[in-house]
């Protein structure tokens, strides 16, 4: 076992870039259009929020293995909800979506949650 504060450290980073990719794709999905035609699919692969989320999903995935190496499943995969915190705040930032009172709930719960797996 590694130190916990790297691995903390680590799921904090990829959480941020899986955050950041879900952004992306939400992004690249504002042209997409349901009609399954060649035609919309080779416009939504070749979109470059698309590829963009993609990439950042892959580089969030392999950070999760090194992490994987580094601690036990049952508590690496719990602090994986702090990407909720991440995509919360990178959606009002970018996406203008708002924060509700029951988001901020939502999200000390996750921090008090994370906390408590690591003890």
């Amino acid at each position: 076992m590694s130190s916990p504060l790297i691995i903390l450290g680590l799921m904090i980073i990829l959480t941020f870039i899986g955050a950041t990719g879900s952004l992306f794709l939400k992004l690249g999905s504002k042209n997409f259009h349901l009609e399954a035609s060649i035609k919309n699919i080779m416009l939504f692969i070749k979109n470059w929020h698309v590829i963009l989320g993609i990439i950042l999903y892959g580089v969030s995935s392999i950070l999760f293995i090194i992490v994987l190496k580094m601690t036990d499943l049952s508590i690496a995969y719990p602090m994986t909800s702090m990407s909720y915190i991440f995509v919360t705040i990178l959606s009002y930032k970018f996406l203008k979506e708002k924060i509700n009172k029951y988001k901020t709930i939502g999200i000390m719960l996750i921090i008090i949650g994370v906390a408590l797996v690591k003890l």
